[in-house]
């Protein structure tokens, strides 16, 4: 993880563009290797998934690794001022994509995808809104995500429709010094 946060600390993150790219290379090159996360690892026992920090570069990104329980997901959201990738470590989520109706009002679902173990997958703000949900019966999920500028809120969407921009916090916080 300390080889990641390095590359990290070096991605021009006011290129927006080239930052995207290199993000996306280094998550495709990190390997995944569990004694590397285990640290970070936490289940939160009243929530079907827990958001656990790693690290936050104020201004610039933070990393965190999402730990899901089977079948468990996250509400429909977007990320507002963030965008995002990120690498699926154990077992395979699915997301679910949903657009706004051009009346602006409405959010329809799209389409849905699967992310295998390994892969990585963007998270982009302006394409809409989307669902994460660990794909397993048995099994808990794990994944890593990087969001520049680092997420600070989300506009979450209720099973009526109704919107709701929430601040976002981790279940743990790292002990790594924050910059």
């Amino acid at each position: 993880m300390d080889r990641l946060i390095r590359k990290l600390d070096i991605i021009s993150w006011a290129n927006p563009y080239q930052a995207k790219r290199d993000l996306y290379q280094y998550l495709m090159d990190y390997e995944n290797n569990e004694d590397d996360w285990r640290g970070f690892y936490h289940l939160n026992e009243n929530e079907g998934y827990s958001r656990n920090e790693i690290r936050t570069k104020p201004g610039q990104y933070n990393v965190a690794l999402m730990c899901w329980r089977p079948n468990q997901g996250n509400k429909i959201h977007d990320h507002c001022e963030s965008f995002g990738l990120f690498k699926v470590l154990r077992g395979c989520l699915e997301e679910e994509h949903h657009i706004c109706r051009e009346d602006g009002d409405a959010v329809v679902h799209h389409a849905d995808i699967l992310i295998e173990e390994n892969h990585v997958n963007s998270l982009e703000s302006f394409t809409g809104f989307h669902r994460l949900k660990n794909h397993s019966d048995d099994d808990v999920a794990v994944s890593l995500h990087v969001y520049a500028p680092p997420l600070e809120k989300c506009t979450f969407i209720d099973e009526e429709g109704k919107r709701c921009v929430v601040s976002m916090r981790f279940a743990t916080k790292s002990v790594q010094e924050q910059e």
